[in-house]
């Protein structure tokens, strides 16, 4: 019981330093990116007017020392340089934070606002301090150029703008997404209509090719059909003509045999011998432009399949 006592009331101290932080920060007004630098070394030139360091060096110091502004602008009038200068950080709340380091790291230091303006004798070193209502209203070189280039505002005030800042940038982001959501889906609507057709087109082209094959296997088996009944053809006329050569020769033996001299027999086995052999040869030409024909005929088929292919 005591502890929970103790997580509620460090609870309701919790929640009053928030109300008391919100109080003080709402009625502190800041030129939050703007720091100021007072009692920069000058010397006198030989024309009178004064000279002194450069805002880039300056701002070369303040980013090693991790206040990091975006830009050291020393102030010139009519006499020179006036000892002063505008230190700028960026426009955000990583320009604020690096304004209140700046301003805080001179107040540690004895260096602070409320140390230059102490009326204590000479001021040795630079001072600096992050610019304030009073400074933006001053009648100085200070004052009339922070009118120029700033807006004074309060945390309060400053803690609206960013929100409204990121409001804008989640907006934007949020359309942004959107516009992105619709592209992703007409690129998706368009990869569906394409891939549907690429898969008509590859079934276009398996049939195509499954007609081809069917084609050129009917050719195949035509051919090898045709060149079958050539080569049986050719078979059974050798068969027949060496079956009538060996009934020539028997009859010549039997001839021989009974010494026929019949004049009109030996004339008649002659003829008989002859047109064997005259058919004969008139077989082997056959059997040979058949061989050429058919191989011709496998040339032109091997073509054919080469330019289909």
């Amino acid at each position: 019981m005591c502890i929970l006592g103790k997580v509620h009331t460090l609870k309701v101290l919790t929640f009053l330093l928030k109300i008391v932080l919100q109080c003080v920060f709402s009625v502190c007004v800041y030129l939050a990116e703007t720091g100021i630098v007072v009692n920069i070394p000058t010397t006198k030139a030989q024309d009178g007017r004064s000279a002194g360091e450069s805002g880039s060096k300056l701002r070369d110091e303040y980013i090693l020392r991790g206040f990091n502004p975006t830009r050291v602008r020393p102030l010139w009038n009519y006499l020179g340089h006036s000892g002063t200068a505008i230190v700028e950080f960026n426009k955000d709340w990583n320009g604020l934070h690096n304004g209140l380091l700046f301003d805080k790291a001179y107040t540690v230091d004895g260096h602070g606002k409320k140390d230059w303006l102490k009326k204590d004798g000479p001021k040795l070193g630079l001072y600096g301090w992050i610019a304030r209502a009073d400074d933006y209203n001053g009648d100085n070189i200070i004052g009339e150029n922070l009118r120029k280039t700033g807006d004074l505002k309060t945390i309060a005030e400053l803690t609206e703008e960013e929100a409204r800042k990121q409001e804008l940038l989640v907006q934007n982001l949020r359309q942004l997404v959107e516009e992105k959501k619709k592209d992703m889906k007409e690129i998706e609507e368009l990869c569906s209509v394409k891939s549907e057709e690429l898969n008509q087109l590859m079934e276009e082209k398996e049939k195509n090719q499954q007609k081809h094959y069917r084609e050129l296997n009917a050719i195949q088996e035509r051919t090898m059909s045709h060149i079958q009944k050539i080569v049986d053809d050719h078979e059974k006329l050798k068969r027949l003509l060496e079956s009538e050569r060996k009934k020539l020769e028997i009859k010549c033996n039997e001839l021989a045999k009974r010494e026929v001299h019949n004049g009109t027999e030996r004339m008649k086995l002659s003829e008989d011998l002859e047109q064997v052999s005259i058919y004969s040869l008139y077989l082997s030409f056959q059997d040979i432009c058949s061989r050429n024909n058919w191989f011709f005929s496998l040339i032109r088929m091997h073509l054919r399949i080469a330019l289909l292919n």
